[in-house]
């Protein structure tokens, strides 16, 4: 019985996931994607990027996304266990657009495939770095900036800076607004201390994971 039970568990945990994939594929604009732009496996790509990360439309995907720069074009895929419908497509250098973008103290870059089929927002060390590896494709004019290991390390230390001091300024501000003089709620040193800790190592393993 016991048996039974898990493996039914384990079949709807299955068809969950399955589910859920297929509905952020249509929501992300992925499936429309890969019948527009067919995947050339036969093409050979000019570098490999993988585990990154960025947003196809409103959904966005942490560390499964692989690009891979080709003399034709961007070939975009994902991690099958996240998208094991989700075939590679292949967005001719042409119809790409690149606009660079900046929300607070994050720079990112959006990439527009043809002028409806979606938009893929990615950092911009990381669109950088596609442009080293295609510059001669690349729709941008000029030179792409040197991804450095400073401009790395600054890239990461503002984003440990700036979502840290977000955490702690909700920490300190909201116990205090909504339990008003009853002195119930963590000291400022807490406050800062514990965001700083964990976004600081998991920042960490971000910079040390993606290094070059």
């Amino acid at each position: 019985m016991q048996v039974m039970i898990a493996a039914a568990f384990v079949a709807f945990f299955v068809i969950l996931w399955l589910f859920v994939s297929v509905i952020l594929g249509f929501f992300s604009g992925w499936y429309t994607l890969m019948r527009a732009f067919p995947d050339r496996s036969h093409e050979e790509p000019l570098a490999v990027f993988k585990h990154e990360s960025g947003m196809l439309g409103p959904v966005s995907m942490s560390r499964i996304l692989k690009l891979s720069p080709c003399p034709s074009g961007l070939r975009v895929g994902i991690m099958k266990l996240f998208g094991p419908f989700h075939k590679d497509f292949l967005v001719p250098w042409e119809l790409i657009g690149v606009s660079r973008k900046k929300i607070l103290v994050w720079k990112y870059a959006e990439l527009s495939f043809g002028t409806t089929y979606g938009r893929l927002r990615i950092s911009d060390l990381l669109v950088d770095r596609l442009w080293q590896s295609a510059p001669q494709n690349w729709p941008e004019k000029g030179i792409p900036k040197p991804v450095t290991g400073a401009r790395q390390f600054q890239y990461y230390f503002v984003q440990w800076l700036t979502l840290t001091t977000i955490a702690a300024a909700f920490f300190i501000i909201a116990p205090r607004a909504v339990d008003k003089g009853s002195g119930n709620y963590p000291p400022v040193s807490v406050a800062i201390l514990f965001p700083a800790i964990a976004i600081g190592l998991f920042t960490a393993f971000e910079y040390l994971t993606r290094r070059r």
